[in-house]
């Protein structure tokens, strides 16, 4: 998640979206935290579209 959070920092958008792919790939219903955090970060990144 913190490769992600700087990917999204430096606004590398296609990589912070192939890492959060992967990593909901290795996901479970038990790891509700990082579920919340990729949630999150999927809703900034589309922002962050939005103002570029």
């Amino acid at each position: 998640m913190n490769l992600i959070l700087s990917l999204i920092n430096y606004r590398k958008i296609y990589e912070a979206n192939y890492f959060i792919g992967h990593l909901e790939a290795m996901l479970t219903y038990q790891d509700m935290f990082a579920v919340t955090c990729l949630n999150f970060f999927k809703k900034l990144l589309i922002i962050l579209k939005k103002i570029k």
